[in-house]
C-alpha cells in the first residue's frame, strides 16, 4: 500500500514535496453529487496514507 502511495505522490502535482497526503477509500463510499461538474467526487470513510514520491525509483518506471 506504500507503495502505491508514493506512486500516486510521485504522479501528481505535489511531487516535489517531502510527504504528500494520499486519500483513499472503498468504491462503494464513493458517489458524484447531483448536477456536479464531471471530475467532482464526495468520498466518506477515508484513510490517509503519507506518500513519499522521493521513495519511487525512477529506473523502474
Amino acid at each position: 500500500m506504500q507503495h502505491v502511495a508514493n506512486l500516486t505522490a510521485y504522479y501528481s502535482r505535489a511531487q516535489q514535496s517531502e510527504l504528500v497526503p494520499v486519500i483513499f477509500t472503498a468504491p462503494r463510499h464513493v458517489y458524484k453529487p447531483k448536477g456536479a461538474k464531471p471530475g467532482i467526487a464526495i468520498y466518506k470513510h477515508e484513510q490517509v496514507i503519507w506518500g513519499q514520491p522521493q521513495q519511487v525509483d525512477r529506473s523502474q518506471l
